[in-house]
């Protein structure tokens, strides 16, 4: 017997650590090096000595120990035996298999840390305050045993210097006593997982007024959630998930202490305090059925909020609409009427509308508003826009790529911001637009190719591809219906009728006419050339005298006479003193001089056509562009027909 090992007195601290080592199994301990082997205990596994050679430290977690500690007070060996360590400061016992009464209360005058936790204890010795570690005791871990006791006779008696109280995990069951004791030191009180019932103490702020964490998860406390909770100085955790707790989350009031906030899984009703919003970390709040719908705004753009994903607490479009709103500087808008209100839906903020269901945003026009700052990427995250105005206002940056997202955008306004850069290329993915304004920004390079089907009328897709620039080359746009130039004024590019038939311009056009009217003359001389010929042969094959009828000499007459007729006619019609009339003439002097003038005004004529064609890509051109688009209109008037400068 290990109890025999020792025989002198002197021996006693060894003989009570034999006694340990019996009671505990200590053939079965995982590392016993040194136990029951050396004379010096200081260098047994898990002991720690100061410089007198007293044990200050037993450290045997996860080591194996097992057995019933001796129930009755009248055991030489009851409890842990170890009431000869009188200057045992720390002792942790943890992660082993021991199991009946735990005594926490060793008659050491040193002792502040106690740790028993995840073994098989039953039940607590009681809190004697006689002895000496009632008064020094400090941190007590009996989390994850058994225990099976009344916590409104357990608490009472608690140390009164204790800073750490861990009881979770057990079945202590009874109700939390009120007034709760008087524990001014108490900085954790963990309870989580027990059977407790009945309220939450109303006066634990007084009780615990240096409370850091107050975790009581897990039971069946019902009743309301008292306000003072919410109130102490010191908490920063407070975690009563999966209770009974009913009526309204209580509003944190001046600065929020807590950090952590754990009210999931109860019967909570009611609108959710903004103020929680000021809780650093995490405000857990998922299945309380009865709290009010959507959540304050300012809680749904914590990250550590649970119900952030939640599509009714925390409509997605209202946080995206949100950033906007600041991205924006919405605090400087004209008209912000309910933007980023803690409550109201975003379907009643100035400017956007929503489906039936008020739930699906379907327009933001905030036309002249006074926006500044930037548009915010989140636009994206409003997928069913179909109308998006934010036009004649003093937005900057880059136009997002996120805009070509927005898939269902049927009408686009962007015109007379302060937007920079390349447009997106991504704008090509928008596939029903039918209005597009993109005038009165700096976007230099080239317009990406979009789909125009649905867009109509010459006001449907505007920007800045017209001169003069403030760029060194103007915006490229191929499929512009209208194209703005710096000052403002602008050109329609529709395309007209000559260039609908095929023809480039109207030089071209000229040109295809002119031959079309030269083959036609040439048709003309062919045909008469042709009946001519045809006329003479008949008469030639005519005889002399026919009886009955005029002699041949009489029809050639008459034809000469008809001849003669023609041309006097022609000569009326042309005039005797027009050039024109030397076409009539067979000499040929009159047939040089009329082609020399006929070729002089056709060169006239093609300059004019030149100089007449409409180029509004040449800052030299001499036509004024005489389309206006105002800020405040859809569409774009016409001022005066294209005129010189």
């Amino acid at each position: 017997n290990a109890l025999t090992w020792f025989k002198t007195p002197s021996n006693n601290i060894r003989n009570t650590l034999a006694s340990f080592y019996d009671t505990t199994g200590g053939i079965l301990w995982k590392n016993k090096t040194g136990w029951l082997e050396s004379e010096d205990y200081c260098k047994w596994f898990g002991m720690t000595c100061n410089n007198d050679q007293e044990i200050t430290v037993i450290n045997l977690s996860s080591n194996n120990l097992r057995g019933c500690l001796a129930p009755s007070k009248t055991s030489p060996f009851h409890g842990l035996g170890l009431d000869s360590l009188h200057r045992l400061e720390y002792i942790d016992l943890s992660q082993n298999s021991l199991s009946g009464d735990a005594d926490v209360l060793l008659s050491s005058n040193a002792v502040r840390h106690v740790n028993y936790s995840h073994n098989n204890f039953t039940s607590v010795s009681g809190f004697i305050k006689s002895k000496p570690s009632y008064e020094t005791l400090e941190v007590l871990d009996l989390s994850n045993n058994a225990i099976l006791q009344d916590a409104s006779n357990l608490l009472p008696a608690m140390p009164p210097n204790l800073r750490i109280l861990l009881l979770s995990d057990n079945r202590i069951n009874g109700t939390l006593p009120n007034p709760f004791p008087i524990i001014r030191d108490m900085e954790h009180f963990v309870m989580d997982n027990n059977n407790l019932t009945g309220q939450l103490p109303n006066r634990m702020h007084l009780s615990l007024p240096a409370l850091k964490d107050l975790s009581l998860s897990n039971q069946m406390l019902s009743g309301t959630i008292p306000a003072v909770l919410f109130g102490m100085p010191q908490l920063k955790a407070l975690k009563l998930a999966e209770n009974k707790l009913s009526g309204e989350i209580p509003t944190p009031t001046g600065n929020v202490i807590l950090e952590s906030l754990d009210l999931s899984n109860n019967d909570l009703v009611g609108e959710i305090p903004s103020a929680l919003s000021g809780i650093r970390d995490l405000v857990h709040l998922i299945g309380n059925q009865g709290l009010f719908n959507p959540g304050p705004i300012s809680l749904c753009s914590m990250d550590g909020f649970d119900l952030l994903n939640n599509t009714n607490a925390c409509p997605p479009e209202r946080n995206a609409l949100k950033e906007i709103y600041k991205s924006a500087k919405g605090s400087e808008w004209t008209d912000a009427t309910n933007w980023v209100d803690e409550y109201v839906t975003h379907c009643s903020w100035f400017g956007v509308k929503c489906d039936a269901t008020n739930t699906t945003t379907l327009e933001l026009d905030l036309h002249n508003n006074g926006l500044s700052g930037k548009l915010s990427g989140r636009i994206a995250d409003l997928p069913y826009l179909t109308k998006l105005d934010i036009s004649d206002n003093d937005v900057k940056g880059y136009i997002p790529t996120e805009i070509g997202l927005l898939s269902n955008i049927r009408y686009l306004r962007l015109s007379y911001n302060s937007f920079i850069g390349n447009m997106t290329r991504e704008l090509s993915n928008l596939h029903h637009l039918r209005l597009l304004h993109l005038h009165g920004n700096r976007i230099p390079g080239t317009m990406p190719h979009l789909d125009t089907q649905h867009m109509d009328g010459n006001s449907s897709f505007i920007a800045d591809c017209g001169v003069p620039t403030d760029f060194e080359v103007p915006l490229k746009c191929d499929n512009c219906t209208m194209c703005c130039n710096a000052i403002g004024a602008c050109h329609s590019t529709e395309v007209n009728t000559i260039e609908k038939a095929g023809f480039t311009s109207y030089l071209n056009f000229s040109w295809a006419f002119s031959l079309s009217l030269f083959l036609c003359l040439c048709l003309v001389v062919a045909l008469s050339y042709l009946y001519e010929r045809k006329w003479r042969g008949q008469e030639a094959q005519q005889p002399q005298i026919i009886q009955g009828q005029a002699p041949r000499g009489a029809s050639l007459i008459r034809r000469a006479s008809v001849i003669n007729r023609d041309k006097n006619y022609a000569l009326d019609t042309i005039g005797t003193d027009s050039v024109y009339s030397f076409v009539l003439s067979k000499d040929w002097r009159a047939w040089i001089i009329v082609s020399f003038v006929l070729g002089l005004q056709m060169l006239m004529l093609f300059m004019f056509i030149i100089a007449a064609q409409l180029d509004f890509s040449d800052e030299k051109s001499v036509f004024v562009y005489a389309w206006k688009c105002p800020r405040n209109s859809e569409t774009c008037m016409f001022e005066s027909d294209s005129d010189w400068r």
